[in-house]
């Protein structure tokens, strides 16, 4: 188990180390009803490990990012990327969410846009509105948007709403 773990420390940082130990525990416990937690030797090499070692946080954008993106860049060149921004904050959607989004997941209802998710990474689907306010223009953002794409699409089934860059 040392040889092993070992080796993995050297292509893994300390919270992987900890979840592969995790994993393993469970698996031996499950499989050869072996508890491995009694190996100290193994358990104070992954403590040693993760002395001193700091996760890397996630960047992750402020109100004020969102606003001033929404904004100030260009509706011209930049639709696409602020409508995916709206989706995303909207919908607390994952990229692999918004990759399979299709036209036919986006219904304009009048003073809503219904935005369905059909699967998601817990194989459970969900859905959110746009709503229209002041501070972003959500509702108008996504329309126009909509008015952009070529026509006869949404007919096409399960073209994307667009490329995630």
């Amino acid at each position: 188990m040392m040889a092993y773990f070992q080796d993995l420390s050297e292509k893994y940082s300390p919270n992987s180390l900890w979840a592969k130990y995790s994993y393993l525990k469970a698996t031996f416990l499950i499989n050869e009803n072996i508890d491995i937690s009694i190996f100290k030797q193994l358990i104070a090499f992954l403590k040693q490990k993760s002395k001193g070692y700091s996760p890397k946080k996630s960047q992750v954008l402020t109100v004020e990012q969102v606003l001033t993106f929404i904004r100030n860049a260009p509706n011209e060149t930049r639709p696409f990327d602020k409508v995916i921004l709206v989706m995303g904050v909207f919908g607390a959607l994952r990229k692999i969410e918004m990759v399979q989004l299709t036209i036919e997941n986006v219904i304009d209802k009048g003073s809503v846009i219904l935005v369905q998710i059909p699967k998601t990474k817990t194989d459970e689907s969900k859905s959110f509105t746009i709503i229209e306010e002041e501070e972003l223009g959500a509702l108008q953002l996504v329309r126009k948007y909509a008015s952009l794409r070529p026509p006869g699409l949404a007919e096409k089934k399960h073209y994307p709403l667009g490329k995630i860059r």
